[in-house]
């Protein structure tokens, strides 16, 4: 705490900022930390160590969406905003659950065999992503891979801490949290256990208010209505599909984003308001605004599709 700075690469891009507005919450949370307590008690328990960082990344990102008039940047934003839910919240309640059945089949004296296992997180896939989204065969072995499944029970908490951000962030906002009151739950450290520290910053995980908010949150601010005037003059992909562009896709340029799945419903995470499903899996950011930039440019007129074409060959 004598030497206040971060080490950190930053080549001013769009994910250094954040990685630097990630890295200063755990700076301040450590700080006050250990600036209020006595040394049994200058550190923070894990259960609340990502609630600052990203109460700082979201702070940001809302920043950027109110200051900026650029739809490609909004529509950027949006999403990051999107995968960070997805991600944080749904992707690892599935983790958690899995473990808890794994650990479940364990204490019953059942044996965990690699094949029990793929046929039990399968099944969890299906219960979680079927219906809209093609599940491969091969994504029963994804498990295999996740190294939080070798070690202690703990992806769970990647859903509280982001469901916590979200709910402290919305009331400092809108006022109804005293930002004093946020700098005190910073001050706890391990003077009070997780729970009773989160209620300083008036969040109370034991009722179920705070998840609902947070759904609502993806729901309405990032998914639903609320952006359509933002996103929906950028991505008229029905008017050019009606012009008789029938085969535009980016293949695999951003990952699947930009990719229009014509009569698909294999993914489910997708812009509500365009003609056609757009994944937002494994997407390569910096590459969005230039291909949505040509979607548009071919739209007007302004390039050759058959050039475009041939050029992609």
């Amino acid at each position: 705490t004598l030497f206040r700075s971060i080490l950190l690469n930053f080549r001013g891009l769009d994910d250094d900022v954040s990685t630097l507005a990630h890295e200063s919450g755990h700076s301040m949370h450590s700080w006050f930390t250990r600036k209020n307590n006595r040394l049994q008690y200058a550190d923070y328990r894990i259960f609340v160590a990502e609630v600052p960082s990203t109460v700082n990344e979201l702070i940001l990102a809302y920043y950027r969406l109110e200051h900026t008039d650029n739809r490609l940047e909004k529509l950027s934003i949006l999403e990051n905003l999107l995968e960070l839910y997805k991600s944080t919240i749904y992707r690892q309640v599935m983790f958690a659950e899995f473990e808890m059945i794994t650990h479940s089949l364990s204490e019953s004296g059942e044996i965990l065999t690699a094949d029990l296992l793929c046929e039990k997180y399968y099944e969890l896939n299906k219960k979680y992503f079927g219906g809209e989204v093609v599940l491969d065969e091969e994504i029963a072995r994804e498990w295999m891979r996740i190294p939080h499944f070798y070690y202690n029970f703990y992806v769970y908490k990647y859903a509280t801490g982001l469901s916590v951000a979200t709910s402290i962030v919305s009331r400092l906002l809108d006022g109804t949290l005293n930002p004093d009151d946020y700098i005190n739950f910073l001050k706890c450290g391990k003077s009070k256990n997780p729970l009773n520290s989160l209620k300083v910053a008036g969040v109370d995980l034991s009722k179920k208010e705070v998840f609902v908010k947070t759904s609502s949150t993806f729901r309405n601010k990032y998914y639903g209505v609320n952006n359509i005037e933002c996103v929906h003059p950028l991505l008229r992909i029905s008017d050019i599909y009606k012009r008789g562009v029938r085969n535009l896709c980016f293949k695999y340029y951003l990952g699947t984003f930009g990719k229009i799945l014509k009569n698909s419903k294999r993914y489910s995470t997708s812009l509500p308001i365009c003609g056609y499903r757009i994944s937002f899996n494994e997407v390569k950011r910096f590459l969005v605004g230039f291909y949505l930039a040509r979607l548009v440019y071919i739209q007007k007129g302004l390039i050759d599709k058959r050039k475009y074409d041939s050029n992609r060959r």
